[in-house]
């Protein structure tokens, strides 16, 4: 290997240092409170991160641009199945980030995740995605999907966010930076009293047992302050606010344990029979793992459990 070689391949400083430098662009989000005890300045950032990432998959959604995907791959306007959603999903994400690119330029003042499009401004948005900003082309040397931009300052702001992604989010054994989650996961809570795991079922039914199992739980993992938190913000839980990403997620990889180490032997680790959960647990990357959890029915309790909180608050 020559030395030039060498300088291609970024070492663990320069892994690090390149995370960092993305991190400091991440918006701030001072209405929303994470426990400095269960979060370092990182952790936040990622939430905050994460937090976007959510809303701009659930915009995608909510503005049901499948179905005008499905038309244009039908009319033959695209080869790229999902064009629009996956642009839209880039954009919408390197919007809240960095601000308005320049293809979005009429959009300057507008947020994609509050704003309600009409159906004819949907239909002039989702035009100007792929005409001004981005389409999915085919990469020549290997023949996979990737975004093309016409938009340089776009291209730009999406290589940083994928450098974050490549080198942070699904990189094997992130989840082990997050002390919080990946202690949490190969310990067993239990309740003093009965002895019983406080851990619940796979249902998305919300039972009066949950309830006071996941009191007992919050209690015992040191999360009343972040509950706090998120209680005191509870009209924003839609928006899915970094607060509320600290409270679901850290609880949930407690109470739904057992469902989120099947899900990741199941879709990730499927010759992993012989390896321990706390060994296993050092190579999931924090990408899978959120996104394992969040597939559970089991994850809806966290949010379920606010609202009760919430209830009992209000008789």
């Amino acid at each position: 290997m020559t030395s030039q070689d060498k300088t291609t391949i970024p070492g663990d400083d320069e892994k690090l240092s390149k995370i960092r430098q993305v991190e400091q662009l991440f918006p701030t989000a001072p209405n929303s409170k994470m426990d400095d005890s269960l979060c370092s300045e990182s952790d936040k950032k990622f939430f905050t991160y994460a937090s976007i990432g959510f809303n701009c998959r659930r915009k995608v959604q909510e503005l049901q641009i499948d179905k005008y995907d499905a038309r244009r791959l039908e009319n033959r306007e695209t080869k790229a199945p999902n064009e629009v959603s996956k642009v839209f999903g880039a954009l919408c994400v390197i919007k809240e980030v960095f601000g308005t690119p320049p293809c979005l330029h009429n959009y300057e003042n507008i947020s994609f995740l509050t704003k309600y499009f009409t159906a004819r401004e949907r239909r002039q948005l989702f035009e100007q995605l792929v005409k001004s900003c981005a389409y999915i082309g085919e990469n020549r040397s290997n023949h996979q999907s990737e975004y093309l931009f016409y938009d340089t300052v776009a291209l730009e702001q999406y290589l940083k966010l994928k450098d974050y992604d490549d080198l942070f989010i699904e990189k094997e054994g992130s989840f082990k930076k997050f002390p919080v989650f990946a202690q949490t996961v190969k310990h067993d809570f239990r309740d003093e009293t009965t002895g019983k795991l406080l851990q619940g079922d796979n249902l998305q039914n919300f039972t009066e047992e949950d309830a006071s199992k996941l009191k007992i739980l919050i209690e015992k993992m040191g999360y009343e302050k972040q509950f706090n938190y998120v209680m005191n913000e509870y009209e924003n839980i839609p928006t899915l606010p970094p607060s509320y990403m600290v409270y679901a997620y850290g609880v949930s990889f407690a109470y739904c344990k057992q469902h989120f180490m099947k899900c990741m032997r199941d879709t990730f680790y499927k010759d992993s029979q012989n390896i321990s959960d706390e060994d296993l647990v050092e190579k999931f990357s924090i990408g899978n793992a959120t996104e394992c959890l969040a597939s559970q029915p089991c994850f809806l309790k966290a949010s379920s459990y606010l609202d009760y909180t919430k209830s009992k608050q209000n008789k």
